[in-house]
């Protein structure tokens, strides 16, 4: 899934990555308490290069 579009606001970014962090959830490919873990990191990320850090992460599981 490719949401590196500079015309997505970083809130909407953060959106579809914790939609995609929930689905992989859902799927059970990973764990509730590292799911709450990446979940707070999506919330407290201030930068798109750090959401994109954590996008990396969640579409490696």
């Amino acid at each position: 899934m490719k949401l590196r579009n500079e015309d997505l606001s970083l809130a909407a970014r953060k959106a579809l990555v914790a939609r995609l962090l929930r689905t992989r959830f859902e799927a059970g490919a990973i764990a509730e308490y590292e799911y709450l873990i990446l979940q707070g990191r999506i919330e407290q990320v201030a930068t798109r290069e750090a959401l994109d850090a954590i996008q990396a992460e969640v579409e490696g599981i």
